[in-house]
């Protein structure tokens, strides 16, 4: 990994140290929160990049990730000269429900709360030798405030498989149809915006006379939502569906049997509330409802008697399991 070295500027009531910190060459805005968040601790504008001016450093911070992940930090920190004796060093664990930018944070005010002590001790030593007449009086030490971080969002995955059970009507008489579904998403987008695919079975509940069976797939996308309480998000989506409806039938008398089936193409609209199961978990759990339009309508004889009709218009429910990455 290429050095970045970040100067960073102490205020004048503290020491007129410059301290310069080797970051993350890969990401400049992750290196811009480190600045921000070292400034905020020391005053604005005393936190600055590499390059930014030609006055010689003080101090030296180096930060190594030992993993590719970012989740353990090594903090080395030297007075004078990069290749000094470190005078700190510090190693820091984040976990990954942290963001990178909280952990730039974090890294920012640990070297900031670092020099800002070594210039305590500087100013307490420094008195401490003054002869007694001369020595001032104390001042307070600064207060510095630091705001707490905002608890972590929702991780929006970037893959995901469900496995669902689904009801809805059948016909306009009869019993209903159950099923189930598999669907996989994939995200591909920085916002949080799914492609989703599925497929789907189901059949009359009572498995009478006739025997139906509805097949479908679905194709579209679904918009996550993150709600207030960090297990609950809140997924709507929008497919196009495709469809067939498969009938048969038999005469118990004269042992007659017939079949027929019809093909339907339409839309779907769905909305979904996912609870986690625990924080960071991938496996989540599910259920939601839909409204569905499919052409054309279907309906069902035998013997030519009319023994059902499915609309256009159709809803549906469904409850399942989620696991995503």
């Amino acid at each position: 990994m290429a050095p970045l070295w970040i100067h960073l500027w102490l205020l004048p009531v503290l020491v007129a140290d410059v301290v310069s910190i080797e970051a993350d060459p890969a990401d400049p805005r992750l290196e811009a929160i480190a600045i921000e968040s070292c400034s905020g601790a020391l005053g604005s504008g005393s936190c600055r990049a590499d390059g930014a001016s030609h006055e010689p450093a003080d101090w030296f911070a180096r930060v190594i990730w030992n993993e590719p992940e970012h989740l353990r930090a090594r903090i080395e920190i030297r007075r004078g000269a990069r290749d000094a004796e470190p005078s700190s060093v510090r190693t820091v664990e984040f976990s990954t429900a942290d963001e990178p930018a909280q952990r730039e944070r974090a890294v920012g005010l640990i070297i900031a709360a670092f020099v800002m002590e070594h210039a305590r001790a500087a100013g307490a030593e420094a008195e401490a030798a003054l002869p007694p007449a001369a020595q001032p009086a104390p001042a307070p030490p600064p207060e510095i405030e630091i705001a707490p971080e905002p608890a972590p969002r929702a991780h929006a995955p970037v893959w995901g498989v469900d496995l669902a059970l689904l009801a809805a009507p059948g016909f306009d008489r009869g019993a209903p149809r159950l099923g189930a579904m598999l669907r996989g998403l994939f995200r591909p987008f920085e916002p949080p915006v799914a492609i989703l695919l599925g497929v789907h079975a189901a059949r009359r509940w009572d498995d009478g006379d006739p025997s139906v069976l509805w097949l479908g797939a679905t194709a579209g996308l679904a918009l996550r939502v993150q709600t207030p309480a960090p297990p609950l998000t809140v997924e709507a989506r929008a497919e196009l569906k495709l469809q067939r409806v498969q009938a048969e039938a038999a005469d118990p008398v004269s042992s007659a049997h017939d079949s027929g089936g019809a093909s339907r193409v339409g839309g779907q609209l769905g909305l979904e509330a996912h609870v986690a199961l625990g924080r960071g978990s991938a496996v989540s759990l599910f259920a939601g409802a839909e409204i569905t339009a499919l052409f054309p309508a279907v309906y069902l004889e035998i013997g030519g008697l009319e023994a059902g009709v499915e609309r256009n218009l159709s809803w549906g429910a469904l409850v399942g399991l989620r696991v995503a990455d």
